[in-house]
């Protein structure tokens, strides 16, 4: 996934859907919508951290989760709030469903 972009050898853009995502987060993410104190989506970050390399010097940096100066990659998959399913989802919070 954090090389390739990929799950199940498909590109990861057709291959999301809710069970990816931590059970308690979601539920979290349905009882704010539901209390009108919205949260955004739950996103789900990958790094990868590599053995240091003169080779991998461009991959080089702190900016991850463990503020360590190491190469590495970083994927984020994020919902794009503005999609047109995702905005008549929480149109309407008594009719999400509970995780």
């Amino acid at each position: 996934m954090a090389l390739n972009c990929q799950l199940g050898r498909r590109p990861a853009a057709y291959e999301m859907h809710p069970f990816l995502f931590n059970a308690e987060v979601v539920a979290e993410f349905v009882a704010s919508h539901r209390a009108k104190k919205p949260q955004p989506p739950p996103e789900i970050v990958i790094e990868l951290y590599l053995k240091e390399d003169d080779g991998l010097a461009d991959l080089q940096g702190s900016i991850n989760s463990m503020m360590v100066d190491q190469p590495g990659i970083s994927r984020s998959i994020r919902l794009d709030e503005n999609f047109e399913e995702y905005r008549e989802y929480i149109a309407d919070p008594d009719a999400q469903r509970r995780i």
